[in-house]
């Protein structure tokens, strides 16, 4: 009569302990500046803030991740390898690379209200 009972509460326990691994949330951006400008590309920096809300950690990369500045998609950026600490917020510092050319075609004719934004400090 135990035997029974004793699977099932041990199928309850494991059933309601075990939960799948969340992606770390990206929390903001911050600390932005132009890296370098020239006459073919733009070069920005910025510090990605994120909580680790897993109870471990681990290395993460990031790929293909869609650069917007103020709702214009301006391309995609990915990352080298880089550790999360478990239950834990973190920084990652990260160089974006971007030819005027992408910028052109993407911003719809909104260019200087993007590099007014850089200018200052005010994106979405």
């Amino acid at each position: 009569m135990y035997k029974p009972l004793f699977f099932i509460l041990i199928g309850m326990l494991l059933f309601t302990s075990c939960t799948e691994p969340k992606y770390p949330e990206f929390e903001k951006i911050g600390n932005v500046n132009l890296v370098e400008s020239n006459k073919n590309h733009l070069i920005l920096s910025a510090d990605l803030s994120f909580h680790n809300p897993n109870l471990v950690g681990g290395t993460m990369q990031l790929q293909d991740v869609d650069v917007l500045i103020n709702d214009q998609k301006l391309g995609q950026v990915q990352s080298k390898d880089f550790e999360v600490p478990a239950q834990k917020d973190f920084v990652i510092p990260m160089n974006f690379k971007f030819s005027y050319e992408d910028i052109k075609n993407n911003a719809e004719g909104n260019i200087l209200g993007i590099l007014n934004s850089l200018v200052t400090k005010k994106l979405k």
